[in-house]
């Protein structure tokens, strides 16, 4: 792990600058890069990845495009070769990568900011990994606020106090910026049977109490409807063992905190499908199809559980489950997908050749909690069943979140309640932003179908955009809104707010709470509780994983900027944290970003479309270990 820090330049009130400062690490594999690299080996292994380049005391990352024909003696970087470039660049000490760099080294090619190829020795190149790769791990460097406080403290007093710009210098306070914060009330959330839960009256108990509600008889889930045709769609491996056994707890588990009435009663047709198949990910997912097909299935929802692939690459099963989720949408069969991994550990063969679930109670409470997940977020949620909505309604009578993720675009409708929520997407060449004419066209129909089915005036329509607001995207929307005036389907003062969520930074702006006591003459440095937030300029930054929600760590507020609105910030910023309170996925825990955003996060997550569709059609050969 490389320890740094990250910052970027703020503007604040009275014509001054702030420096946003935040301690940062980097996990880099152990060893570097062979020094010998085949062709075959680099397609397999290295093109595409992103690697830590060791090039004198300055490190950068990289992302590798081709491998060179030319080592790193041959290659020519003006009249020196790269070995002595490279070498030149440690002054006084060499690294032990560089003491070990042998002269004839494998040559990496990657680009510039600017498109320009550039060379590096394989043999000073180190893979990177996200906290995602390394999640065990990444808990080590999860620190508490009064640590982060101080050690970025000492980056500032050891790095940034002698900063010049046109040879004058850069005066830094002593002390962090003292900021004015403002505090928004936890909204009241609605329950089944009109139960309200009243979030303020005692803060601490907000995340036990949601649970206790959404389980009990006398509140429940709010929204209670008849199930739509369902499917179970499991493979042959499991339906052979214990797969009756996870069937009926599935039911179980339903029908004890949800359907305990017969017009709710949940009773999939299950499917089987052969999983002995293991060529490819593509002929896996073909057969898989092509057995669902010989149900004759119709339109309807389902679950399809797909089995532990032995592969080396991380993302296969995400590609299976991808194919899936896409190919059998086209069939109006809409899915969401579970693996294997934590029930066939969950399940034991009893004497008399039962299936029972395990008596070791540590994984037998993963496996409750398993359960409760997939009943929630892969069942009841896929079939639009909410567990609760707001009491109060936000200021904005519609709300749409806009995505991108792997060529498809997501639009997520929220109501003023979150009582009505529709998700619609629609694929793109397009990998960041969308065309005006694109968002133009999806977005008029979207809101006309939205009028049409509940009939409600829509005076303000607020756009949460996920990242950046592109300006293409943004003259898209304000055509929509202006034609839709024209065409009398909005009425003529209909009011839009322009905002982009970005969920991370460069440097993240850090809130912490500091408590004196003044009998033991000590500061308690702490997370704030939700619903803090700061301005500047145009700018917020909101807290929504902070206390009653107890997280390690040091809080990363969500990051808010007002684009363009109509009145003032402070509303737009409650609509935004009245949506972060929709903890539909996880009803005792905290969501960082508003359901506008989760929702289509979900969304995307499982129907982006990242396989290759001729693979699909026409790929027999592969290997799934490969």
């Amino acid at each position: 792990m490389f320890k740094g820090f990250t910052f970027r330049v703020i503007a604040l009130e009275n014509n001054e600058l702030g420096l946003a400062i935040d301690k940062s690490n980097k996990y880099l594999s152990k060893e570097s890069l062979p020094a010998y690299i085949d062709r075959t080996e680099f397609i397999k292994k290295i093109k595409g990845k992103k690697v830590i380049y060791e090039y004198g005391d300055s490190w950068y990352e990289i992302k590798i495009h081709e491998l060179s024909d030319l080592n790193s003696t041959e290659c020519k970087i003006e009249s020196s070769s790269l070995y002595d470039l490279v070498l030149s660049q440690y002054k006084t000490q060499k690294s032990r990568l560089a003491l070990t760099l042998p002269r004839d080294s494998a040559v990496l090619v990657y680009q510039s900011n600017l498109g320009m190829k550039k060379n590096v020795p394989s043999g000073l190149c180190r893979f990177t990994y996200s906290t995602k790769d390394v999640r065990s791990n990444h808990r080590t460097t999860i620190v508490p606020p009064y640590i982060r406080r101080r050690d970025i403290k000492f980056i500032v007093d050891n790095f940034l106090r002698k900063l010049n710009f046109n040879s004058k210098e850069i005066i830094l306070s002593n002390d962090p910026l003292n900021v004015e914060i403002q505090k928004i009330k936890v909204p009241s959330l609605k329950f089944g049977n009109g139960s309200i839960m009243n979030s303020n009256e005692n803060l601490q108990e907000l995340p036990k109490k949601k649970q206790e509600l959404l389980y009990s008889k006398d509140a429940g889930f709010y929204v209670k409807k008849r199930f739509d045709k369902q499917y179970f769609i499991i493979p042959q491996s499991v339906y052979s063992t214990y797969g009756a056994k996870f069937i009926s707890t599935i039911k179980e588990e339903i029908e004890k905190n949800y359907s305990n009435l017969n017009e709710h009663k949940y009773d999939p047709e299950i499917i089987v499908f052969d999983d002995t198949v293991r060529k490819s990910v593509h002929a896996l997912a073909r057969k898989i199809i092509q057995d669902i097909e010989k149900y004759n299935v119709s339109p309807g929802y389902g679950v399809v559980m797909i089995p532990r692939l032995p592969s080396s690459r991380i993302n296969k099963e995400d590609e299976l489950a991808n194919i899936l989720t896409n190919k059998l949408h086209e069939k109006e069969l809409y899915v969401s997908v579970i693996h294997t991994e934590i029930a066939e550990k969950s399940f034991e063969q009893t004497q008399n050749n039962m299936w029972a679930i395990t008596d070791d109670r540590k994984q037998r409470s993963k496996f409750n909690g398993y359960i409760r997940n997939v009943v929630l977020n892969k069942i009841l949620l896929l079939n639009d069943i909410y567990p609760f909505i707001l009491n109060e309604p936000i200021n904005s009578d519609l709300v749409i979140g806009i995505d991108i993720k792997k060529n498809t675009a997501g639009f997520t409708l929220v109501s003023k309640n979150a009582d009505k929520v529709y998700f619609e997407q629609s694929t793109t060449e397009q990998k960041e932003q969308l065309s005006r004419n694109h968002i133009a066209k999806i977005l008029k129909n979207l809101i006309v179908k939205f009028i049409d089915v509940t009939n409600e005036p829509l005076n303000k329509i607020t756009i949460h955009r996920d990242g950046r607001l592109f300006h293409q995207e943004k003259i898209g929307i304000k055509k929509v809104i202006s034609d839709l005036k024209t065409d009398g389907k909005l009425p003529s003062n209909c009011v839009l707010n322009l905002i982009e969520i970005r969920k991370t930074a460069r440097a993240p702006i850090r809130i912490v709470e500091i408590v004196s006591n003044p009998y033991e003459q000590k500061e308690f440095v702490r997370n704030p509780v939700v619903g803090t937030y700061t301005i500047f300029n145009n700018e917020a930054f909101l807290i929504t994983t902070g206390f009653p929600y107890r997280h390690n760590g040091t809080c990363v507020p969500l990051h808010i900027i007002c684009n363009e609105i109509s009145g003032g910030m402070k509303e737009c910023i409650e609509d935004v944290f009245s949506l972060c309170n929709l903890t539909w996925t996880k009803i005792d825990d905290c969501s960082r970003v508003p359901l506008t955003i989760k929702f289509g996060d979900i969304k995307l997550k499982e129907n982006a479309e990242i396989f290759d569709h001729d693979k699909y059609e026409f790929e027999e050969g592969g290997d799934l270990s490969e």
